[in-house]
C-alpha cells in the first residue's frame, strides 16, 4: 500500500511539527513556576549618624540590629527589615536629625535559613555606639 501524504490524517502531524519549528523551544519547553515560596532571612542591619540626645544634648550614634524576616526573595528580606527599622516609632521620636541630615541605614549581611529557632540571638533590638564617622 503507498503512503498518500496527501491524506488529512498525515498531514496533521507534519503540521503540528511545523508549527512547533517555528515557535522554536519556548513553546516545548515548559516556563519555570514563578517562585513565590517565602523563606527565613536574617538580616544584619547597620545605622549610621543617628543624631540622640544623650547626657543633655545632641551626639552622633550608629547602631547595629537583626532582624527575622519572611520574604520571598533576599532583596524583599532586605527591603523589609530597612523598612522595619524605619518604622520603629520609639527610634523616630528620639532621632534628633534634622532633615537634610538622615541617618543612613543599610543592611550588611542577609543569611538565608531553614528555621529562626536555630540561630536565636540574645533578643537585643538595638546596639548603639558613638558615631565618629563624619559620612
Amino acid at each position: 500500500m503507498a503512503l498518500d501524504f496527501n491524506d488529512p490524517a498525515r498531514r496533521i502531524p507534519w503540521l503540528l511539527l511545523l508549527a512547533i519549528a517555528c515557535a522554536g523551544p519556548a513553546a516545548v519547553a515548559p516556563k519555570p513556576a514563578a517562585t513565590t515560596a517565602v523563606e527565613k532571612y536574617i538580616v544584619m542591619i547597620e545605622g549610621r549618624n543617628l543624631i540622640l540626645v544623650s547626657e543633655g544634648r545632641p551626639k552622633r550614634f550608629g547602631f547595629s540590629t537583626t532582624r527575622d524576616i519572611e520574604a520571598r526573595s533576599p532583596e524583599e528580606a532586605a527591603q523589609l527589615a530597612i523598612q522595619s527599622v524605619r518604622e520603629d516609632q520609639e527610634l523616630n521620636r528620639a532621632l534628633r536629625n534634622a532633615p537634610s541630615n538622615p541617618p543612613h541605614i543599610i543592611v550588611t549581611q542577609n543569611i538565608r535559613v531553614e528555621s529562626f529557632e536555630s540561630h536565636r540571638r540574645p533578643d537585643f533590638d538595638y546596639i548603639f555606639y558613638a558615631d565618629r564617622d563624619t559620612r
